[in-house]
């Protein structure tokens, strides 16, 4: 896992960031932190814990449309492409290439549920 990360400004100032508790919003930040290259993360539930935060934290994540939970239970950043342009020589691809493939690009750099 890569030791930093990139937030866009124009996804924390939106208003369905802003309309999340401060603790929905940390989770965020923290999800952000520990995702692949690929915006995926395998130990949320750990990230909850750690954090002490409720599931209802985390579904208000999705219900804004930030995060994205996976038939496997891996959990995806919606904006994971927005957020982050990592280079070619940087990147190191996902060992989740199979659940990559259950999401659609959209051409504003969205992932959405292709399921």
């Amino acid at each position: 896992m890569a030791k930093r990360r990139m937030i866009a400004i124009s996804g924390i100032e939106s208003d369905a960031f802003c309309c999340l508790s401060a603790s929905a919003q940390m989770l965020y930040l923290h999800l952000n932190t520990n995702a692949d290259d690929d915006g995926i993360v395998d130990k949320w539930k750990s990230i909850l814990r750690y954090l002490r935060v409720k599931q209802t934290h985390l579904d208000s994540l999705i219900d804004a449309g930030l995060v994205i939970i996976l038939p496997s239970g891996l959990l995806v950043i919606s904006d994971w492409l927005v957020h982050n342009h990592i280079r070619q020589d940087r990147y190191v691809a996902s060992p989740y290439r199979d659940e990559l493939e259950l999401l659609q690009l959209q051409p504003n750099g969205r992932y959405i549920k292709a399921f």
